[in-house]
């Protein structure tokens, strides 16, 4: 029996054997698009300014399509057509792609001729705006290291231009007008293009007046001053639109939801200008009060708390704009995926009908409002590392409406080589009903600095408040027991190893980056002051006020320049000697100046270990470049000193010179920064590599 099974065995590993190369022969390698087929059955020859290997990159996709369908002779013409088209994208006009097809093979010969930069643009017919400001509509850049050459010939960038200069034209009211790019010509080597843009202005349509006709509701002419100040100046058939929009809203916010407004364009031609009057006539319909709200769709969130953040009552007349508020209000609460506010079109009983014939015709509606929850609770980790931290992680638990009144709670727990740190908030986006914003954060911290261990219990308070999109104003209170251990450290200060601390200030900021964890434009800006006093519950007084700004500029796609400066001055005042270790300012690390490992920048004692100071400084300015995909490179210089005192604020800078590596992930880019050191001193690094997990700034 045994035998019999062994043969069975044999007899099915043969047929294994037999069936392997059916399932992994060149068939099938071919139509997975294997890497070592592809090189061996497609041959691209003369690929020398746009190398062989980068163009098999761009044209990845078609690539493995072309072995995914069969290797045709069709897939061959489609991928000959697209490397002109890439090459023609960057400037190669005359590029030309031949090819020899075999059954399983092609030859792909590429002629790619001279580089076209883009040469003169002229403007023939144009009357009314200047060559200077047509000529700033063309494409910048392009050639050149960083894109900070003369911009190469594309086809499609000269279509653009000419497209942009009609839109131009119509701005300005020149409803007629008639743009194309003709008679561009080449120098004789081929590597320059001149283009002549050819214009018919045609005349120009001019807004005479907007005129507000048939309704029974007297609107005074003052309620579209913006539109009355714009006469004598350019039409475009969108001010029709805008005029409808904004009488309709007009009426609306006086009580009356159901206003249409016609509008009609009437000309007046002359040889040179079309004037435009806009008739409007507007149905008002009847007044409306608001009789019941309706809330619908909510279930952990409370009517009342719905309620709150509505900008109208019942028994109020009905304003469209207080209605839109009341609509921008619920989103921003955070907790509705879909809102709608939407008047009942039947009366409610009994209402809508005129006392008296000659007085003005009264509704009662009910308002009905419709909301979608959101989930409110989530859960988070981060994972992250840092040159000096090392590995460290977060994890923690969020709830977004506590008691079903729109309160935030968090918890979460942090830990790395260094410490750890145990974290509890209570937010109330909306304190006491107005539009303040009050934090209540509780934290207790372990952790290793360079000279010293510290254990910290804090508490605080922060009220916080909008000016504007950009624009926060508020004010911070802080209470903290702090306990100073393994002080290795000859601070020349007399040092509190137990500490209590109370500080209350106000702060400013300003905030108009595009991107949180990656901008590329945009301002973040903030300004701070903090008063430290036995007063506030606290064992120390002192000064502490600190301003910082960060610029980003985007100087071509994928390239930004960004630059930071930042100061922070802490200082004892009354019968405050010194200020504590553990209050003391730092510099050096991974976001600071990078040629320094964590706070080893400043005052040191004769042991090198640092002491921190009074004052601290930092300017960096960095260049980012997007490399490919979600790689990007950067260079940088970091400049920053650390005062001892304040009489030192200014003394000591110490600089760094560098390059990174970024690799973009959802919770920000993972960062290789190496920072040299130009000016090293005896016992210095003369370089220091940084890793970490998000922007220095």
């Amino acid at each position: 029996m045994i035998e019999r099974r062994t043969a069975r065995w044999e007899r099915r590993v043969c047929v294994c054997l037999l069936l392997l190369p059916i399932h992994f022969g060149p068939a099938h390698l071919r139509a997975e698009g294997n890497t070592d087929l592809e090189t061996a059955n497609l041959v691209i020859a003369g690929a020398r300014e746009i190398s062989e290997e980068a163009l098999r990159r761009a044209m990845k996709g078609q690539i493995e399509n072309l072995h995914s369908q069969g290797f045709r002779k069709s897939g061959i013409d489609d991928l000959a057509y697209e490397i002109e088209r890439y090459y023609r994208g960057r400037g190669y006009h005359f590029v030309r792609v031949t090819y020899r097809y075999g059954e399983a093979e092609a030859t792909l010969t590429i002629a790619e001729g001279p580089r076209v930069l883009l040469g003169t643009v002229a403007f023939k017919g144009n009357t009314v705006i200047g060559d200077e400001a047509l000529a700033a509509l063309a494409p910048r850049g392009g050639s050149g290291l960083l894109g900070l050459g003369a911009a190469v010939y594309v086809k499609s960038y000269v279509s653009s231009l000419a497209s942009a200069v009609e839109k131009a034209y119509r701005r300005d009211g020149y409803l007629e007008v008639r743009v194309a790019a003709k008679n561009v010509t080449f120098s004789t080597d081929q590597t320059q293009a001149n283009v002549q843009i050819e214009i018919s202005e045609g005349r120009q349509y001019v807004l005479e007046a907007v005129i507000l006709t048939g309704s029974d509701v007297a609107v005074t002419a003052g309620r579209i001053d913006r539109f009355q100040a714009l006469a004598g100046s350019a039409y475009a058939p969108l001010l029709r639109l805008e005029v409808k929009t904004a009488v309709e809203d007009l009426y609306a916010d006086e009580g009356y939801p159901d206003a249409v407004a016609e509008v009609v364009a009437l000309p007046t031609e002359t040889e040179q200008q079309v004037r435009m009057t806009l008739e409007v006539e507007v149905t008002a319909g009847a007044k409306t009060l608001i009789g019941d709200i309706l809330i619908e769709g909510n279930e952990r969130v409370r009517r009342t708390f719905i309620l709150n953040q509505m900008r109208v009552k019942s028994g109020d007349l009905y304003r469209g704009r207080t209605v839109r508020r009341s609509y921008r209000r619920l989103f921003e609460t955070g907790l509705f995926s879909a809102v709608a506010i939407d008047l009942k079109k039947e009366e409610s009983p009994g209402h809508g009908e005129r006392a008296n014939p000659s007085e003005e015709e009264v509704s009662h509606r009910d308002l009905h409002v419709q909301v979608s929850e959101r989930p409110s609770r989530e859960r988070f980790y981060e994972v992250g590392f840092g040159s000096y931290d090392l590995l460290r992680g977060k994890t923690g638990i969020r709830e977004r409406n506590l008691f079903g009144r729109g309160l935030i709670g968090s918890a979460e727990v942090g830990a790395s080589i260094r410490g750890a740190q145990l974290k509890f908030s209570l937010t109330d986006p909306w304190f006491l009903q107005s539009q303040w914003k009050a934090d209540l954060p509780v934290s207790f911290l372990t952790r290793e600095e360079p000279s010293f261990t510290i254990r910290e219990s804090k508490v605080g308070f922060r009220l916080s408040k909008p000016l504007t999109e950009r624009w926060t104003i508020g004010s911070t209170y802080r209470f903290s027991l702090s306990h100073v251990q393994n002080l290795s450290a000859q601070s020349p200060f007399k040092e509190e190893t137990n500490l209590h601390l109370g500080a209350l200030g106000p702060f400013l900021q300003y905030d108009s980056r595009n991107d949180l964890f990656m901008p590329t434009r945009g301002v973040n800006a903030r300004a701070f002051a903090e008063v430290g006093d036995p007063a506030l519950a606290g064992e120390i007084s002192f000064v502490h006020i600190g301003a910082s700004a960060s610029h980003y500029v985007e100087l071509k796609e994928g390239t930004v320049l960004c630059s930071r400066v930042a100061t922070r001055w802490i200082a004892p005042i009354r019968k405050t000697e010194s200020i504590p270790i553990q209050e003391r300012l730092f510099n050096g690390g991974e976001n600071s100046v990078r040629s320094f490992r964590q706070s080893e920048l400043g005052p040191k004692d004769a042991g090198g270990d640092p002491v921190g100071g009074e004052v601290r400084n930092l300017l960096s300015l960095e260049l980012r470049q997007r490399i490919a995909g979600h790689f990007a490179a950067a260079l940088f210089a970091d400049y920053g000193n650390v005062g001892l005192t304040t009489g030192e604020a200014f003394e000591d800078f110490r600089s760094a010179l560098g390059l990174g590596l970024r690799y973009g992930l959802p919770i920000g880019p993972i960062r290789l920064d190496v920072g040299f050191n130009p000016k090293r001193r005896p016992g210095e690094d003369r370089f220091v590599i940084h890793f970490a997990v998000g922007m220095p700034f």
